[in-house]
């Protein structure tokens, strides 16, 4: 072949390569992102150990929460026997009602009974939240003369290791909304729960109220770094100082997913979603640890499960490697704090995965894996952007900002006239 023939056919190749190749890398990215993300969900996958429990029913069991005498506890609207029998005109299911199991070990648990039958009301029960010292429950169900949609929190105060009939309404709830899903925290100090009441971002948002005296504040949004345009549900406390929801309005797997925040003094960390294993396409939510941070109980309706939503437990095989970042932004050339700085964590993917924004002090927090490398962004407008590849762990902190240098043009000095060359006028009169 001669010489020329072949360089000619080398220059056509390349020349169509050179028009393929972002074709082919356009089908190809697709395929690199779901590789990137299968191995993040594999990753999380391998968090979890999953066990389904023998106590769930055909029916539908939520709210799973652990009593004063370290039974299970949850809501179910599984049938009871009883002489009068009531059921939801919307769906012809019986009304949920409160059940105890008791536990030897995470998986091992009784049979399971009625829980203080004389607290219950007609209608729906649960789910509820103990405080630490389990002498306060704080109780969902549906208001009193009101419709079955519409749900309200109320008291019960334990004496003398027994449960009262009556319980204490309290001063939250604006006719017409609801309020439900109680979770007091390990300080008893604030109420967090779920409501659709106006004010809101979108469907159910959390709350809380700060308990002083005996007396409960007026509700506080969570605000937009935890509530969104879907759904925020199942608040839980942890005594770490951790903030466990569901919601379907934050990126996720599908459905409900089980998130975490940690509570700040005055703010809450971007929430971070647990992942797969714990996480899945369905309804993931009610999460709660067991005896320690190891184990613990959620609710889910994914598919193999026995009835609508079912009990499940979890086993974590190693630590759940969370890692609370807090830190501030300075500028580099005098170390004051820079607020408003747009702050965005990517996965290896370079998907989105938290985004939050400096204070006025330039402080800001985030909560990620410990394990987990991200690419951290920081951008502000006359700053100099930082991008940075790294653990979470490594991150230099405090993180500073050099700002842009504008360059100014030289503005030409005025050449000198000599003097010699001055035209001297006499004065002349007109």
């Amino acid at each position: 072949m001669h010489p020329s023939i072949s360089k000619n056919r080398r220059i056509r190749f390349n020349q169509k390569w050179g028009h393929i190749r972002p074709l082919l890398l356009l089908l190809l990215l697709p395929c690199i992102q779901l590789m990137a993300q299968t191995d993040a969900s594999k990753q999380n996958r391998e968090r979890y150990t999953i066990y389904p429990l023998s106590i769930s029913s055909a029916y539908s069991e939520m709210g799973p929460a652990i009593g004063p005498e370290g039974q299970l506890l949850f809501s179910s609207n599984r049938p009871v026997r009883s002489i009068i029998r009531r059921f939801n005109a919307r769906d012809r299911q019986a009304f949920y009602q409160l059940w105890e199991s008791r536990p030897t070990e995470l998986t091992t648990l009784s049979a399971p009974q009625a829980f203080a039958p004389q607290l219950s009301s007609p209608l729906n029960n649960g789910p509820l939240s103990f405080s630490a010292d389990g002498r306060q429950m704080y109780l969902t169900r549906n208001s009193e003369g009101h419709s079955v949609a519409e749900l309200d929190i109320v008291l019960f105060s334990r004496l003398y290791d027994k449960w009262p009939r009556e319980a204490s309404s309290l001063p939250l709830k604006i006719r017409g909304y609801s309020i439900m899903h109680p979770a007091i925290a390990p300080d008893n100090e604030r109420l967090y729960f779920a409501s659709d009441m106006p004010g809101g971002y979108g469907g159910m948002d959390l709350y809380y109220s700060v308990r002083r005296g005996g007396f409960l504040s007026r509700p506080v949004n969570l605000g937009p770094q935890i509530n969104s345009s879907g759904n925020e549900v199942f608040p839980y406390v942890d005594p770490e100082g951790r903030l466990f929801f569901a919601s379907d309005g934050l990126p996720g797997a599908g459905g409900l997913d089980v998130f975490v925040s940690h509570i700040l003094q005055n703010n809450f960390s971007p929430p971070l979603n647990l992942g797969a294993g714990l996480n899945s396409a369905a309804d993931d939510f009610g999460f709660i640890w067991y005896q320690n941070e190891k184990s613990g109980y959620f609710v889910s309706n994914r598919p193999g499960g026995k009835g609508q939503d079912d009990l499940y437990a979890f086993e974590i095989r190693q630590d759940l490697g969370l890692f609370l970042m807090a830190g501030k932004v300075l500028n580099a050339q005098t170390g004051e704090p820079i607020g408003e700085v747009d702050i965005q964590v990517l996965l290896p993917n370079q998907s989105n995965y938290q985004q939050t924004i400096s204070a006025e002090d330039g402080s800001f927090s985030l909560l990620l894996w410990a394990d987990a490398s991200y690419t951290f962004i920081f951008n502000k407008e006359g700053f100099t952007t930082l991008r940075k590849s790294t653990a979470a762990k490594a991150l230099s902190l405090p993180v500073v900002l050099p700002p842009l240098v504008t360059e100014q043009p030289e503005v030409p000095k005025e050449a000198e006239t000599p003097k010699d060359s001055l035209l001297h006028l006499n004065n002349q009169w007109f």
